[in-house]
């Protein structure tokens, strides 16, 4: 019982070290969602930029993260008028995981992808997600 104890605790007091890791991405059925759009998921020979702080972490600048535990949370928004057009891109993007050692980490990668303005033709969001594996490099 002891040993359950201490191995349920040891996730509480993981400290992810901070690095550049590689990211796999498993996106079998991600495109589908966006056909529309004409966005292709690329995930391949990606590489993560990780800074730790006490309970929250970056990463690659982008995503502002909350960290407890071994778990974590994060999100990146953005938005851009289109030229010429009466159009507002958004992109939101989201990553929930976990660490499971100090060097690596397992997550679900989200992106949703929207417009607003009579220029946008009535295309309806664009959703995508991919679970991510990632090691220090």
């Amino acid at each position: 019982m002891l040993l359950f104890v201490l191995l349920a605790c040891s996730s509480l007091f993981l400290t992810p070290e901070e690095g550049n890791y590689s990211v796999e991405f498993d996106n079998d059925d991600a495109n589908s969602a966006c056909d529309d759009w004409g966005i292709e998921f690329e995930g391949d020979d990606v590489e993560f930029d990780v800074e730790v702080d006490d309970d929250s972490m970056e990463i690659n600048d982008a995503f502002e993260c909350d960290r407890s535990g071994s778990d974590f949370d994060c999100d990146a928004e953005s938005e851009s008028e289109v030229e010429d057009a009466d159009a507002t891109l958004a992109v939101v993007e989201e990553l929930e995981g976990t660490w499971t050692s100090s060097t690596s980490f397992v997550a679900e990668y989200r992106v949703v992808f929207s417009c607003e303005g009579d220029d946008c033709g009535g295309v309806d969001d664009c959703e995508m997600s991919a679970d991510i594996e990632a090691e220090l490099d």
